[in-house]
């Protein structure tokens, strides 16, 4: 694995916390919810199905891992992790 990857995977390129509400735009590599939180929103490449991820709940202490450029939480807070190709 590439140092830059390591880097990315371990929060080197630092993180913004995200509180419910607020749309976020960015790029982003991991998010991981400090809070039960619920999505409103979501665009990334973790579902490339009709699926939707607005109204799931996601437990806290839990990490999604992939590309992410937004994200809107309904409730609970979160961790976004900053992207550094």
């Amino acid at each position: 694995m590439a140092q830059g990857n390591v880097r990315n995977l371990t929060g080197g390129n630092g993180g913004k916390l995200l509180p419910s509400g607020v749309n976020f735009i960015g790029d982003f590599e991991a998010i991981q919810f400090t809070q039960d939180s619920q999505i409103h929103s979501y665009t990334g490449n973790i579902n490339e199905s009709d699926a939707s991820f607005s109204g799931l709940n996601v437990p806290a202490g839990f990490t999604m891992f992939g590309r992410t450029s937004q994200i809107q939480l309904s409730a609970g807070s979160a961790i976004v992790y900053h992207y550094s190709g």
